[in-house]
């Protein structure tokens, strides 16, 4: 499948989706009414108006992307003045170009690019529905393409690119070292798995400690928002208790369908190679984060998985196929053999004594 050939048509494709994404999110740029949160995050490091103080601080670690993100934001700042039109250009350009980014990296990456590519792209446009708020932050597709990188790079025993991938993208999304769980999986000696985690939590707490002091002035180890609400009651007002509520609370808009209803099924399928094991571990494991620490109904959230859920599924029916008996193949040496009996007859069927 991975051909020149099919590369280019598949580079084609993507670029004509991340097109057509940049119509679709373009105008989500300033947020729904009474709702501006895309853009006071998408703005948070711009030069011409900075509010990064302003933003929660779990995500205000998350510099990588709101850095490039004010860049964008200061080149369309004309006289002073930012027009809707020029605002909205810029959120459009900065997301398109990350799924583009994220495409050109399945393509190189992945068996089968051209499904993978547009399975991501149909199943990822749960975000925007009305439950989920039509948010679209700087982190998201960035997060969504670090992640994946780092369970193909898994996949292909690349370990210490891994811990590369983990240190560069933590700085647009810290659920990245959630990653570091495939550790476990893999071929490598009980010591040497030990060092590979050991080096995930070093990242994880250097990275932690390095932009929150550089950030907040001070070190913040624990930035998540694990208890919402009024805090009275720590078991009711966490922000698992809220999404266990909205897990069990019924509506056609509901998370089941998130991810295009790959994450559901991704959890039903069986584990029996050390793949198919590593692979439902890093899904289970995100999710588990999202319930204690992330707004389930920001379907958003999810996207880090998306990939993998659809890869996990794919490589699921396909090796199904094999249960399937294949047509018998005649033996080549029989085949020759029928030829020439049949060539014997055929030639008897003409000489003049067999006439009738």
């Amino acid at each position: 499948m991975n051909t020149l050939k099919t590369k280019l048509v598949s580079l084609f494709v993507a670029l004509s989706l991340a097109v057509t994404y940049y119509y679709i999110v373009k105008p989500f740029a300033m947020g729904t009414p009474g709702n501006g949160t895309n853009f006071w995050v998408f703005s948070a490091m711009s030069q011409s108006s900075p509010h990064l103080n302003t933003i929660y601080p779990v995500w205000r670690s998350r510099i990588g992307g709101m850095w490039i993100s004010g860049k964008l934001v200061d080149s369309a700042v004309k006289d002073g003045g930012l027009r809707v039109e020029d605002a909205q250009q810029a959120f459009g350009i900065y997301h398109s170009v990350w799924l583009f980014l994220f495409f050109a990296m399945l393509i190189f990456l992945v068996d089968d690019p051209l499904f993978v590519t547009t399975a991501c792209f149909a199943c990822m446009l749960y975000m925007f529905t009305p439950k989920a708020s039509y948010y679209a932050y700087p982190w998201d597709i960035p997060g969504m393409t670090f992640f994946t990188l780092n369970y193909l790079l898994w996949r292909k025993k690349h370990y210490k690119s891994m811990l590369l991938v983990m240190f560069v993208g933590y700085f647009f999304k810290e659920t990245i070292i959630l990653s570091g769980v495939l550790f476990f999986f893999t071929d490598l000696t009980t010591g040497n798995k030990v060092r590979y985690l050991a080096a995930t939590a070093a990242i994880g707490l250097a990275m932690k400690v390095g932009i929150t002091l550089a950030i907040d002035g001070k070190i913040s180890l624990l930035t998540n928002q694990f208890v919402s609400g009024t805090q009275k009651n720590l078991f009711k007002d966490s922000t698992f208790f809220l999404n266990l509520k909205e897990l069990a609370t019924p509506s056609l808009n509901h998370f089941i369908f998130v991810n295009g209803g790959t994450f559901i099924i991704s959890l039903l399928l069986p584990m029996r190679t050390r793949i198919e094991r590593g692979t439902k571990a890093v899904i289970g494991i995100f999710f588990l984060a999202a319930l204690l620490a992330g707004a389930l109904d920001e379907f958003r959230i999810m996207l880090d998985i998306l990939p993998i859920s659809i890869l996990a599924i794919r490589e699921y029916l396909l090796n199904s196929g094999g249960d399937v008996i294949p047509a018998q193949i005649p033996d080549k040496r029989s085949s020759s053999k029928i030829e020439r009996m049949d060539k014997t007859a055929d030639s008897r069927k003409t000489t003049p004594n067999n006439r009738k």
